[in-house]
């Protein structure tokens, strides 16, 4: 079993806001936008593989941002997310 705070820490996640966002989009820095659920067996799932994947060298430049599916939804609205685990 495993943290998934401690994963999204390690993998130097951040919670998705806009205005962070905004400013690395105007920066021109690449940027993963995670739609996830706690409660969400999938999310869970693909936590560790995406901090493997963010931890290794060619990756390293991404910031992942992650939006709250159930705390979010203007967010999940906006970026079309029909639903959870896509």
């Amino acid at each position: 079993m495993f943290c998934l705070s401690a994963i999204a820490a390690q993998a130097n996640w951040m919670p998705y806001s806009e205005a962070t966002f905004d400013k690395l989009q105007a920066e021109g820095k690449p940027i993963l936008v995670l739609v996830h659920a706690d409660w969400c067996p999938t999310c869970r799932a693909q936590a560790p593989i995406i901090s493997s994947l963010l931890s290794q060298k060619e990756y390293q430049s991404i910031t992942a941002l992650r939006v709250d599916f159930d705390a979010q939804k203007n967010v999940v609205r906006a970026f079309r997310v029909p639903m959870q685990s896509t």
